[in-house]
C-alpha cells in the first residue's frame, strides 16, 4: 500500500512539474498583462472609490434605498443589535431555566450597510 502511495505521489509531483513547465510562457504573459491592467485601471479605481464613498455616505444619512432606472440601485440596510450566547458556558444551565443565564448574554451592534449595484 505505501509503495502505491509513494508511486502516486511521485507521479503527481512529475505531472504538476510538467504542467507548470508547459504553461510557464502563458503564465508569464498573464502576469505581465495583469501588471499592465493594474497600472491602467488605478486612476479609475480611485475615482470609483470616491463615488462609492459619496453614495454610501448619502444613503447612510438618508437611511433609505434608491434606484436610478437604467443606471443602478443603492440598497440601505439599517443597523441592528445582534445577540449571541456562549453555548459552552450555558450548556449546564439551559435545561434548568436559571435566571443567571443573562450574565452570559453578549450583544453587539451591527452597523448599517449600503450595497451598490451598477
Amino acid at each position: 500500500m505505501s509503495q502505491t502511495l509513494e508511486a502516486e505521489l511521485i507521479a503527481l509531483k512529475k505531472c504538476k512539474a510538467e504542467m507548470n513547465e508547459t504553461t510557464r510562457p502563458l503564465t508569464e504573459m498573464i502576469a505581465k498583462l495583469s501588471e499592465e491592467v493594474e497600472l491602467l485601471s488605478k486612476p479609475f479605481r480611485e475615482e470609483i472609490a470616491k463615488h462609492e464613498e459619496t453614495i454610501r455616505n448619502a444613503a447612510l444619512v438618508m437611511e433609505k434605498s434608491y434606484t436610478v432606472d437604467g443606471v443602478g440601485k443603492v440598497t440601505y440596510r439599517r443597523g441592528y443589535e445582534r445577540v449571541s450566547w456562549d453555548d459552552a458556558a450555558l450548556q449546564g444551565y439551559m435545561t434548568g431555566g436559571h435566571p443567571e443565564l443573562e450574565q452570559y448574554r453578549k450583544t453587539t451592534f451591527v452597523k448599517p450597510t449600503v450595497m451598490i449595484s451598477v
